[in-house]
């Protein structure tokens, strides 16, 4: 339904989208996959993307019901309340978050992600050796950890990717964000399936960990690589 009700809002979009994108000065042809490759710059967003996401949202919907469950012994009901108290920190912290970082630099911002989903890991990792109040405590708020990692990644790296994009190119940029999240969300899952049902959650966990701080150093090395109007730096910068 609600898919439905979104067609009422694009039919109010006339004249947008409307044609071809006109093709920028300099460019040497109209616009293949070919010349969104030869963006190394949008190379390492797109690695950097598919680590840290790899080991944060593809990993989230898996390995979170598991170590409630299996790990912390808790009712399955639990999982609703972890993702219940995510989207509840998500609804209301997102616009003031959108306030905090404009004009602040986006490629940090990526690094605090990683941090922030890197702590939620460890959170939810430690919640298995406490007793099951303070494991349901622990379990919540590394829910809310990772949620405002989320507040910040979901304005930030598309704002990346589409300041990166020419115009006649902008699809294609976008369709190689689609992709890695495609792509991160098999993997994520699959590897938290494998460690897990092995029982060695003693080894997914860090890895885990280690993956989004590794993508944290690849944040960090991003910024010596952008302009300081596509890192989002200025007072009069988006987010």
């Amino acid at each position: 339904m609600t898919y439905l009700l979104y067609v009422g809002v694009l039919l109010t979009l006339r004249g947008v989208g409307v044609g071809p994108a006109p093709i920028e000065d300099g460019a040497q042809s109209d616009g293949g996959y070919r010349d969104v490759l030869r963006d190394r710059v949008l190379l390492r967003v797109a690695i950097l993307a598919l680590v840290l996401l790899t080991c944060g949202y593809g990993s989230l919907e898996v390995g979170m019901p598991v170590i409630i469950t299996v790990v912390n012994g808790l009712p399955v009901s639990w999982v609703a309340i972890a993702f219940t108290v995510n989207t509840a920190t998500i609804v209301v912290m997102q616009m003031g978050v959108l306030r905090l970082i404009r004009g602040r630099s986006r490629s940090r911002l990526m690094a605090l992600v990683a941090v922030l989903w890197a702590l939620s890991w460890l959170i939810l990792g430690a919640s298995g050796l406490l007793p099951a109040g303070l494991a349901i405590v622990a379990i919540c708020l590394s829910t809310l950890v990772f949620a405002v990692g989320e507040t910040l990644w979901a304005p930030v790296m598309p704002a990346i990717v589409n300041d990166l994009a020419p115009d006649h190119l902008r699809g294609r940029y976008n369709s190689v964000q689609s992709l890695v999240w495609g792509v991160s969300g098999a993997l994520g899952p699959g590897l938290a399936g494998l460690l897990l049902g092995a029982g060695l959650i003693a080894v997914w966990i860090p890895l885990v960990v280690v993956g989004c701080l590794g993508a944290g150093v690849l944040a960090l090395q991003l910024r010596s690589h952008l302009t300081p109007a596509l890192d989002g730096r200025g007072g009069d910068a988006g987010p």
